[in-house]
């Protein structure tokens, strides 16, 4: 279910509670901008009509998971019923009480200091480009963060990283990696996450071997080879590292996984390498 509310001077709710099959693509007739930006008032009133909604369901009838996804080209500057520290205070109760994900997207402002300001987690945060590539890739962002926490991965950072790294990456030919030299990670692209995820739907039941779930793998690798890739598309492209709080998260998990039952059971196969990945996202950033 869906809820979609758009904000600046006014709290307008656009969808309530839709079927997202039931949504149709957006356009300017229901997206669209005014004028000031009560950011912080629109976040506490969007948080507390969800509260209101989950009571009048009940507790056998609330979502398993909720994720609120705030996204703003503009800084707080018209709020008028809540404060960042009130907001806060809320955020962080839902978050810790009741398990709820905030995820915080800003263009035109330092998105970091806006979210910590307002208890939203920094590995939920991104600095978004203000143009139609920016756009593009904040919402192709926000759709697989979505797909990873559907599948039980509440880590969205890795998903988040895509919008400034190759944006950066391909406008600036530069980037600065968070993670140092040789951290290598097991990675999929999302094209073949989603084939994936409909293949094993469609395989034979006599396949199924496992009634749990299957470890599905791609390809692993570490900044400085993605940087190589990179640098055969662009030669001038130059990488940098300045690891953060991200490098403990990474050393934490495997550097491969074994997909082998998968492989057997229902023949899944990646079809995206490293190299072919690179080529299809700096084609279509």
């Amino acid at each position: 279910m869906v809820s979609l509310v758009l904000f600046d001077d006014q709290f307008e709710v656009v969808y309530h509670r839709r079927d997202i099959k039931a949504i149709p693509a957006l356009s300017t007739k229901e997206y669209y901008v005014r004028g000031s930006t009560a950011l912080v008032d629109a976040i506490g009133r969007g948080i507390r009509k969800i509260v209101n909604v989950y009571k009048a369901l009940g507790d056998d009838n609330v979502p398993e998971k909720t994720v609120f996804v705030i996204t703003t080209d503009g800084q707080e500057n018209a709020s008028k019923e809540f404060d960042s520290h009130t907001l806060k205070r809320l955020v962080q109760q839902q978050q810790e009480k009741y398990g709820w994900e905030f995820m915080f997207l800003g263009a035109n402002i330092d998105a970091f200091a806006t979210s910590e300001s307002m208890g939203f987690k920094e590995t939920h945060t991104a600095n978004v480009k203000y143009s139609k590539s920016g756009m593009r890739s904040q919402f192709d962002v926000v759709e697989r963060a979505l797909f990873r926490y559907r599948n039980d991965d509440k880590n969205f950072s890795d998903a988040l990283l895509d919008i400034e790294g190759n944006e950066e990456a391909k406008e600036k030919k530069k980037y600065t990696s968070f993670l140092e030299a040789g951290t290598k990670l097991p990675m999929m692209y999302m094209p073949d996450a989603i084939r994936a995820t409909i293949e094993l739907m469609e395989a034979p039941a006599l396949n199924i071997s496992v009634r749990t779930s299957y470890n599905l793998a791609a390809m692993s690798f570490a900044p400085e080879e993605i940087a190589s890739s990179i640098q055969r598309i662009i030669p001038s492209f130059e990488i940098s590292y300045k690891s953060d709080y991200r490098q403990q998260i990474a050393n934490s998990w495997p550097q491969s996984i074994d997909d082998s039952k998968a492989r057997e059971d229902w023949g899944w196969k990646h079809e995206y390498d490293l190299d072919k990945m690179t080529q299809d996202m700096l084609q279509n950033i």
